[in-house]
Formats: C-alpha cells, sequence, structure tokens
C-alpha cells in the first residue's frame, strides 16, 4: 500500500474502510514526510544569508 492523501487516509477511516494498523501506518509515513520536510527547512534556516548588495560589493572588491 502506497501513502494516501491524509484527506483520503481519514474519509478511509470514516468509511471503516482502513484497518487501525492501516491507518497507524499511514499516519506514521505522513508524519516521517513532515519530520523530513522539517529538517530541511531547518536546515536551509541554518544557512548564512547573503545580501545581494553584500554580494555585488564583494563581486567588484575582487576584480
Amino acid at each position: 500500500m502506497g501513502i494516501y492523501l491524509l484527506e483520503t487516509v481519514v474519509q478511509k477511516w470514516e468509511q471503516g474502510n482502513l484497518t487501525p494498523e492501516q491507518a497507524i501506518g499511514q499516519i506514521l509515513l505522513h508524519l516521517q514526510a513532515v519530520n523530513g520536510r522539517i529538517n530541511n527547512l531547518e536546515r536551509r534556516e541554518q544557512r548564512p544569508l547573503v545580501n545581494q548588495s553584500e554580494k555585488e560589493s564583494t563581486d567588484k572588491s575582487e576584480k
């Protein structure tokens, strides 16, 4: 079974078309995906940001 959209998981659960184990598995897959996205954002936040004007002045001074 692949990962369903979260809305589909809820709908299937409400209709009784998922076992508790299947629902938990789907929720864990979504949690894993969200965790990966958060980790990517946190890594991106930790990178130093370079202001465009600072970059241009650095480029000019290197010439």
